[in-house]
């Protein structure tokens, strides 16, 4: 939450999001762009499946050479739990097709 206040500023004034999901091993990368439905504090019945996937995002870096104790050091709670309508998705993925439109 303490580093999130510039974003949840942003979605508050615009309503517009863009988030980028990469694969590091691959460097394959997809950038969602949308319009947020919904912002609140994450439940505790979700701290499970945030830690989760933060462990398993640990072990991605590990296969990489990134320590698993970098990743495991991001400060994960309290969170938010943002929910947005996907309008448009992009390849990323560095390479010709960075920045074509996916359908």
């Amino acid at each position: 939450m303490a580093t999130s206040r510039d974003v949840i500023a942003d979605i508050a004034a615009t309503k517009r999001i863009a988030v980028a999901a990469s694969h590091p091993p691959t460097h394959h990368t997809v950038q969602l762009k949308g319009t947020t439905t919904s912002v609140r504090l994450a439940s505790d019945s979700e701290a499970d499946l945030i830690r989760t996937r933060f462990d398993a995002f640990a072990d991605i870096l590990h296969a990489i050479g990134i320590p698993r104790r970098i990743g495991r050091s991001i400060t994960l709670w309290p969170a938010f739990a943002v929910d947005m309508k996907v309008e448009e998705i992009f390849e990323q993925t560095p390479g010709p097709n960075a920045g074509a439109l996916l359908r």
